[in-house]
């Protein structure tokens, strides 16, 4: 059995996040500890973007990072994991699939996790699967659940989704459901770029 798990604006080897997000200062330390604890290897983890923080020297320490904690990433995109080629993250960071293009989605089990870009979008259930919308900046205009979205920290807006953001989720990802696979069924990965 395997769970399905979110979380958004981990921000790791951000060094000034803590100020700027009222985060305490053991904040990344929490956070590995919390994904160590919750999270199993064959679990996914559906993250809402903004990963990690800082310049390319940064990447190895992002890498570390990312090869320590388990479960399988699938990426939301983020304003700032813009400043990452998607093949260099896919490559060096070990995501297993990125969502970028608006309504780009990928089939995980009995999910369809449907990437939002800056508008709403209300579809029926296609294939017998649970639809989930997920966008990095929060979209007020989205009605359709569940949805889920990070980018605004610690801060609180009305909205019909679930904000992400460790500062909001304790510095842990949350439980969202159980995955069921069909026998032999793969992540299916559609409107993703290589």
């Amino acid at each position: 059995m395997a769970y399905l798990w979110g979380i958004s604006d981990t921000h790791f080897c951000h060094l000034n996040i803590a100020k700027y997000a009222d985060r305490p200062d053991d904040w990344e330390k929490q956070l590995l500890t919390n994904w160590k604890q919750l999270v199993a290897e064959d679990d996914w983890v559906l993250h809402c973007g903004d990963i990690a923080f800082g310049r390319e020297a940064a990447l190895s320490a992002i890498t570390y990072i990312m090869d320590d904690l388990p479960g399988n990433v699938i990426l939301a995109w983020g304003n700032h994991d813009r400043k990452h080629s998607q093949r260099k993250w896919l490559e060096i960071v070990g995501i297993r699939a990125i969502l970028k293009q608006h309504l780009s989605y990928c089939d995980l089990g009995n999910y369809r996790i449907i990437y939002l870009k800056e508008e709403p979008y209300r579809a029926s259930p296609e294939h017998g699967k649970k639809l989930l919308y997920v966008s990095h900046k929060p979209i007020l205009e989205q009605r359709a659940t569940p949805y889920y979205y990070g980018h605004i920290h610690e801060k609180t807006i009305e909205c019909a989704g679930r904000n992400l953001c460790v500062e909001h989720t304790g510095y842990a990802p949350i439980k969202i459901g159980e995955i069921k696979w069909a026998k032999n069924e793969e992540l299916h990965k559609t409107g993703l770029l290589s």
